[in-house]
């Protein structure tokens, strides 16, 4: 097999790479199964897509580093997230009304 080692990916590449479909088909089915994803707004769709795209870009920065790197950037996306509301297919929407706190652990 050949392999080409690509340093730098442009935004268009991610973008590509990690469509709105490969979000829905790959990563909300298996990760969201307890959410309706009817009931998502396409703002809250677009913010999740975003996230999802920042977070492959973080693991792809900091390859070769540790993990704890990754989950300390990642975390900083937190924020990004905190207004929306997801809904679940039970239609208690239990944690959407959870209050989180950061906390960090060593």
């Amino acid at each position: 097999m050949f392999y080409l080692s690509v340093e730098v990916l442009l935004q268009d590449d991610v973008d590509n790479f990690i469509s709105r479909e490969v979000v829905f088909k790959r990563i909300f089915k298996r990760y969201m199964s307890s959410v309706d994803l009817a009931e998502l707004s396409d703002q809250t769709i677009d913010k999740l897509v975003d996230l999802c795209r920042k977070c492959f870009m973080i693991v792809w920065e900091e390859r070769g580093k540790g993990s704890k790197v990754v989950y300390e950037r990642i975390k900083l996306l937190d924020i990004e997230t905190e207004e929306l509301v997801i809904p679940s297919r039970s239609g208690e929407n239990i944690t959407s009304t959870l209050n989180t706190v950061n906390r960090h652990y060593i």
